[in-house]
């Protein structure tokens, strides 16, 4: 790191940690012995490389991903908040994120300082929810803007389709 706190050289990983990271974004629960057998390797070999990319921090943490509308009504947002320039972002993010509702929070630099992508239960909890983050900053605007679907990158070239859309 420099004196700023910034990575400034990284140990490069090879064509086979880069195919055990796209596997482990398809499945995190993929089984060692499975990519294993997928990139030539012993199960022992593969578990040894995951455990050296989660120690140089390549990978950060394994993770789920839930279907919310299977289980309860919700509603997901993006919530972009500008504020005047005395105000400490990173205290915003901090406080921000301490709310449940909140799954992400982007520092951008742009029209807004800050993007929120949020979970509400109901359009008038989101409403609730942006003017709680309008005043605690205090914003001077905000806009919101109703996720209706999504797609995602599960693994290089595999596309996600979103249930809600149909083919």
């Amino acid at each position: 790191m420099n004196r700023i706190g910034f990575v400034t050289s990284r140990k490069p990983t090879d064509e086979v940690d880069a195919r055990i990271i796209e596997i482990l974004r398809a499945n995190a629960r993929e089984p060692a012995a499975s990519i294993a057998a997928t990139v030539h390797l012993t199960e022992g070999a593969v578990r040894r490389r995951i455990q050296a990319l989660e120690d140089r921090g390549v990978i950060t943490r394994f993770t789920i991903a839930i279907d919310h509308d299977k289980l309860a009504s919700s509603v997901e947002a993006f919530v972009g908040l500008a504020y005047p320039g005395s105000v400490d972002i990173d205290a915003v993010v901090a406080e921000t994120m301490k709310r449940t509702e909140v799954r992400e929070a982007i520092a951008i630099a742009g029209k807004f300082d800050l993007i929120l992508r949020v979970r509400a239960s109901s359009l008038t909890h989101l409403r609730e929810l942006v003017r709680d983050f309008r005043q605690a900053g205090p914003a001077i605007s905000s806009e919101t803007m109703v996720i209706l679907g999504r797609r995602w990158h599960a693994a290089p070239d595999t596309v996600v389709p979103d249930p809600d859309i149909e083919e």
